[in-house]
């Protein structure tokens, strides 16, 4: 995780709120072997499975919580789940967001 998302969760627990960083949302590579995955483009928003953010995000509207991946970059794959539950302030955290068309077309509430 970074440094900003620690300073996020710092500021939205003090305030009641939900990061969903962009790290944990990279698509799951276990299928592939491993000298494969590390010659993907990971910087790429094509990495990045905006699909199932956005659906997240609606879930959120929905005030339904969501089961967050948890991705380990050592293996390039998804090693469970974290329940996030929805609150006031979400905050979308992770350098793609803008380049990614799907997850910038978001509207903010």
């Amino acid at each position: 995780m970074s440094a900003d998302h620690d300073r996020y969760t710092v500021f939205v627990d003090h305030l009641g709120g939900a990061v969903l960083d962009l790290d944990s949302y990279y698509f799951d590579r276990s299928a592939l072997p491993p000298h494969e995955r590390s010659r993907l483009n990971y910087d790429e928003p094509a990495a990045i499975d905006a699909a199932l953010l956005v659906e997240h995000l609606a879930r959120f509207g929905r005030g339904e919580p969501v089961s967050k991946p948890i991705y380990a970059f050592s293996t390039h794959e998804r090693v469970g789940v974290e329940t996030v539950f929805p609150a006031p302030i979400v905050i979308v955290e992770g350098l793609s967001r803008r380049r990614n068309r799907t997850i910038s077309r978001q509207p903010s509430r």
